[in-house]
């Protein structure tokens, strides 16, 4: 029955964390069976408790203090969740099995009490509650989404639009701020392995998935910078996907010969959690996802675009990047490091890339690109421009006319 399921967890500790421990690291809380809770030891009882050796559990709510361990762990339920794991560390059946569902006993009521707006010593203080979302989302800080929805489901069994208690999928999408509470959500529980895999479903749903054919490798591509000089224009778009990046040419004051390539990007708030949940999601796709790695060509094609801080200040400046690290030296690191040991097969912005580097090595675009910087950088330079060359127009004509007229 192993071979039935894919393995949803991984453990890395090889090239991923070699260059950063940002993939597995956690600040606040511990979850899941890698290599965890081996100091603690576990009064195992017939219903759910809470003990103080596990700092992952505080208040158990009434509906789950019935939950009868052997109602959702069976035999064939327990091989399916251990089989969920690349590697986990668990001493006996009842260890395991206690483990995970103190665990998920703990994300069920979090998720409740945020849900219903309660207050609470970990949801009251701001940068406590941003710290535990992160850590949520880490892929070796995992429990299988199936064990929490079923536990959930058990525990409260009647769900419905007129019930308090909305299906956990909605819970778990208000805490990670997926969408608002009382939203209708177009995902299934099912499709879902975990917390980082619902992130990068959100991340990706509505982004482009075909890929061009690619007939050799592409050189590299110039920095934002260079692309600006070269003619290229940057403008935010707004969209529901972050990852739908377009390019467009425009005709430039109507003239078809006269166009204006534009990079459209929709804005990325960048802040102290982006490079935690971007590296947990890339690593996902390396290993789940390697021919839908959507979340490593978008990092990898910002990465391109972004060489030193003059590249991050550009796309600040075009409303593309919003920068809450401060320096931008900082958000040039990010990025430059993110793409750092990871393997891309292909990439949904081939036709893109392709696109930049055509119009780039085109020389007649860099000559305008240059000729509309120096000449046409604002209104008052155009019109001096054009009232000079109006200015040598006339007295050429008046230079030739008077040497006609000898």
């Amino acid at each position: 029955m192993g071979t039935d399921f894919p393995k949803d967890f991984y453990v890395f500790q090889t090239i991923v964390t070699d260059f950063d421990s940002e993939i597995e690291s956690y600040e606040s809380i511990s979850i899941s069976a890698i290599e965890k809770h081996k100091e603690c030891k576990i009064d195992v009882h017939e219903n759910l408790e809470p003990h103080p050796d596990l700092c992952c559990i505080y208040r158990v709510p009434g509906p789950l203090r019935n939950v009868k361990r052997e109602a959702y762990t069976p035999k064939e339920n327990e091989k399916r969740i251990r089989d969920s794991y690349e590697e986990i560390y668990a001493p006996n059946k009842l260890w395991f099995i206690s483990m995970i569902l103190y665990d998920a006993v703990f994300i069920i009521e979090l998720f409740l009490k945020y849900y219903k707006k309660k207050s609470d010593f970990l949801l009251n203080r701001l940068c406590l509650r941003e710290t535990i979302s992160s850590d949520l989302r880490l892929l070796e800080n995992q429990l299988p989404f199936f064990v929490l929805d079923g536990l959930y489901k058990l525990a409260l069994p009647s769900l419905g639009p007129e019930n308090e208690y909305p299906p956990f999928i909605s819970l778990s999408c208000v805490f990670f701020r997926h969408c608002k509470r009382g939203d209708e959500i177009d995902v299934n529980a099912e499709d879902i392995l975990h917390f980082t895999d619902l992130s990068r479903y959100f991340m990706t749903r509505r982004c482009p998935k075909k890929y061009p054919e690619q007939e050799e490798p592409f050189k590299d591509l110039p920095c934002a910078a260079k692309l600006q000089a070269s003619g290229v224009k940057f403008n935010r778009i707004k969209g529901e996907c972050l990852l739908d990046i377009r390019f467009e040419k425009k005709k430039w004051l109507g003239i078809p010969s006269l166009k204006v390539v534009e990079l459209q990007i929709p804005q990325i708030d960048v802040d102290d959690y982006t490079e935690s949940l971007m590296r947990n999601m890339m690593a996902l796709e390396q290993c789940h996802y390697q021919r839908e790695a959507f979340v490593c060509n978008y990092v990898d094609l910002m990465d391109k675009l972004i060489d030193t801080d003059e590249d991050v200040n550009l796309l600040a400046e075009a409303g593309i990047i919003f920068n809450y690290l401060g320096e931008a030296t900082r958000t040039a690191d990010m990025f430059n490091g993110l793409c750092l040991e990871i393997q891309l097969l292909e990439s949904s912005y081939t036709g893109i890339i392709k696109d930049l580097i055509d119009h780039y090595d085109n020389r007649w675009n860099n000559a305008k690109a240059t000729l509309k910087r120096v000449y046409f950088s604002n209104l008052w330079t155009g019109t001096a421009t054009v009232a000079a060359v109006v200015l040598l127009v006339l007295t050429l004509i008046q230079t030739i006319c008077s040497i006609m007229s000898v």
